[in-house]
């Protein structure tokens, strides 16, 4: 099944604590059959941060938009909009996780971060962001 480009300016999911949390999402089919999410964390989150969040933001991501979890690449992105009163410099992370299950029941656990450089963008086939030129 081939995933078009998505963007969702709110995304929600359940986190650890059962709450809703959302954020927003862009989603991105890779020339290599992978598919990118970009989650951005939104200042009118009332949950978890997508980064206390992420095994759970990714899962519900998968399934909701039927992406197969072994060829998902999951980034974090934080902007001057992701808090209330701004003033954050803007960072994309991507985040791998150590261990993913099955679709039927898609779960992922230790995750882990790597701050995104040119070259990982390249490597995705897609343009690196304008603040880590």
């Amino acid at each position: 099944m081939s995933i078009a480009s998505t963007a969702l300016e709110r995304f929600e999911f359940r986190d650890f604590n059962g709450r809703t949390a959302c954020c927003r999402l862009e989603i991105l089919p890779l020339t290599d059959g992978r598919t990118a999410i970009i989650a951005t964390e939104v200042a009118d989150n009332t949950g978890m941060s997508i980064t206390n969040a992420a095994e759970l933001a990714a899962a519900a991501a998968c399934c909701q938009f039927d992406v197969d979890p072994n060829r998902l690449v999951w980034i974090e992105h934080y902007d001057d909009g992701s808090y209330r009163g701004g003033g954050r410099k803007e960072s994309f992370d991507r985040v791998t996780f150590g261990k993913v299950t099955p679709m039927a029941d898609t779960t992922f656990t230790a995750p882990s971060w790597k701050r995104m450089k040119a070259e990982d963008w390249v490597e995705l086939g897609l343009e690196p962001s304008t603040s880590i030129r």
